[in-house]
């Protein structure tokens, strides 16, 4: 058995034995102005931190409906890889409604594919240290966007600008999302801006020419207002459309929220067993969602 396992090194021995499960979803995201989505896409990827003694035999096990609905699912064969070349056919039930379209998934090379195939558990000796164990993506047209954007734009004869933007966090109030970045396009060389806002920190990057809106965290169900006023430099009244240029570019948002994924993947357990060293080893899951490319047009 050690033999045959050429991703893990025989003798590891650990004081604490320990198990780390990350669960990260990163969401690309296009919105239109009405706040209606028009795309969406979830990059999915299970990693795992192991710091286990001798030869774990691991069993992971996700909820049913990614599974059935999902995995062993999707519209015609879903041929499911491993990094080893290995792979397996699972079999297509359409009478599963609730179903999420989940593709490209690809196991790391620990995974038993025929354990999975018989039993629909993710069976496995882990390599030592950190690896992902799987990854996925998932094309979802149900999604409600995270942030909402109302945008509205007055020009005052070609000399000054200004910008409202109304930011709304549209999920649960127990969930918080940190690390929130709003990059909001501006005209190129604008001058004397000035800002008017309720939270979060401010700065224009005229590099990149936009407003960088920053929160260090904004919880579900709150709304903030930001007002910006710039000053143009001179400009003929014929060349007034090319302020209508940036508002092409749309609004970028950033974040980041642990406790939650979107895609509906849950960890239903975690089993570890090591048949010799016989110890006992509690793992810890965390759920945390990024942004992708998320991004919403103001016109």
């Amino acid at each position: 058995l050690t033999n045959s396992i050429n991703w893990r090194s025989p003798g590891i021995i650990y004081k604490k034995n320990e198990a780390y499960l990350d669960v990260i979803e990163s969401i690309d995201m296009l919105i239109n102005s009405k706040g209606q989505m028009l795309n969406s896409e979830i990059f999915g990827k299970i990693q795992l931190k192991s710091y286990l003694s001798g030869m774990p035999e691991l069993i992971l096990g996700l909820n049913e409906k990614f599974i059935q609905g999902g995995i062993a699912s999707i519209n015609g064969d879903n041929i499911l890889k491993n990094e080893n070349g290995g792979s397996t056919t699972t079999a297509n039930n359409n009478n599963n409604k609730n179903k999420i379209d989940v593709e490209d998934v690809k196991f790391h090379q620990c995974v038993r594919l025929s354990k999975f195939e018989s039993d629909k558990k993710i069976s496995f000796i882990p390599p030592d240290g950190e690896f992902e164990l799987m990854s996925y993506r998932v094309h979802s047209t149900s999604l409600k966007p995270l942030f909402l954007i109302d945008y509205k734009f007055k020009n005052h004869s070609n000399t000054r600008l200004e910008i409202m933007i109304k930011i709304t966090s549209n999920f649960k109030n127990k969930i918080i999302a940190n690390k929130v970045q709003i990059k909001i396009p501006v005209p190129d060389e604008i001058d004397s801006p000035k800002y008017h806002y309720n939270k979060g920190s401010i700065k224009y990057l005229p590099d990149e020419s936009v407003i960088l809106w920053k929160f260090n965290k904004i919880e579900g169900g709150k709304t903030y207002v930001m007002i910006a006023e710039l000053l143009l430099p001179s400009i003929n009244n014929e060349d007034s459309y090319k302020l209508e240029n940036f508002k092409k570019k749309p609004v970028k948002v950033n974040f980041e929220m642990q406790g939650f994924v979107t895609s509906g993947l849950q960890v239903t357990y975690l089993k570890i067993n090591e048949p010799k060293l016989n110890y006992q080893s509690y793992p810890y899951v965390r759920y945390i969602t990024k942004s992708g490319d998320y991004a919403i047009r103001v016109k």
